[in-house]
């Protein structure tokens, strides 16, 4: 078990927080799924926009259906059961995927500023194959700069409990 603290929250607060939570991973898991059937399905949803909208979704999805029932668990348990390698690895993806979409963020913001304020340069810009090279390049970037912070500074995550996060 890794934690510093120890888990002040009330039962009555236990159970809403954690039944919040599962509801927020299927809410998470179904909203998303529908937003990669809806560009799956319809070709004139596959724009370059919405390419970084599939990421967000997809990286929503991986959230909520590999990280985030480790944190419900921990919730119900009201401690971390899991060792200390596994605490590292949740702090670690979490934070890799908090950065892979903050980033994916910028570049949606980009494209949008381009389309709106800067039209006759945004079909240059802005092609399919760039966009999927600017997100193989925001994946690359995040998690190179995820493993240095964690080798190199070392990062040590440690569950919080009150926060229900490495």
């Amino acid at each position: 078990m890794v934690q510093t603290k120890f888990d002040t929250r009330s039962q009555a607060t236990v159970a809403v927080t954690t039944g919040l939570f599962v509801l927020y991973i299927f809410m998470a898991i179904i909203g998303n799924s529908f937003v990669c059937l809806a560009l799956y399905r319809n070709r004139r949803l596959r724009t370059v926009t919405n390419l970084y909208v599939l990421v967000l979704a997809v990286g929503d999805i991986f959230m909520a259906s590999v990280v985030f029932p480790f944190s419900v668990i921990a919730s119900i348990l009201r401690e971390w059961p899991f060792n200390y390698n596994f605490v590292q690895f949740h702090g670690f993806i979490t934070y890799f995927w908090a950065g892979v979409s903050i980033y994916t963020l910028v570049l949606t913001a980009m494209n949008r500023y381009f389309c709106v304020s800067r039209p006759q340069r945004y079909p240059f810009l802005f092609t399919k194959k760039k966009a999927i090279k600017s997100i193989v390049f925001v994946v690359i970037f995040t998690l190179t700069s995820s493993l240095q912070a964690t080798f190199t500074i070392p990062v040590i995550y440690v569950w919080d409990p009150n926060g229900l996060y490495c």
